[in-house]
């Protein structure tokens, strides 16, 4: 997946597009091939301009908006409560730090132009893993 923009939600509504936070968060992301099916059918059916996750009505996704209908009803079905969307981020670094990342690929994984974020995920590992 190719991130290019970000989406921003003004406090008076509305939405806008801009760049990411860094140069870093200009970067294409790796997901596992098992996803592939049901996103190749899932873009299949859009035009080259859409958004790829929508709300229902197919506007962008507001995090309330997404929390309230999909998120906390998907944990309450399999009695993770508490569990953050943003907790499959982390997740994921970690996963791939104990796969042999390295800083740089835990950098780029994450759109960081500073090494900070993604050595508290390697420092993290140490200690669970007793390195």
């Amino acid at each position: 997946m190719r991130v290019t923009r970000q989406i921003s939600h003004p406090r008076g509504g509305g939405h806008s597009f801009g760049s990411p936070k860094s140069r870093a968060g200009r970067r294409v992301v790796a997901f596992h091939d098992l996803i592939l099916p049901d996103l190749r059918r899932h873009l299949a059916a859009l035009n080259a301009d859409d958004l790829v996750f929508t709300s229902p009505e197919g506007s962008p996704l507001r995090h309330s908006n997404f929390y309230r209908r999909d998120w906390t009803p998907a944990l309450a079905a399999v009695s993770l409560n508490g569990v953050h969307f943003h907790d499959l981020r982390h997740t994921g670094n970690q996963f791939s730090v104990e796969a042999g990342a390295n800083l740089r690929e835990l950098m780029a994984r994450m759109g960081h132009d500073s090494t900070r974020a993604a050595s508290l995920y390697l420092h993290s590992s140490d200690n669970v893993s007793g390195r």
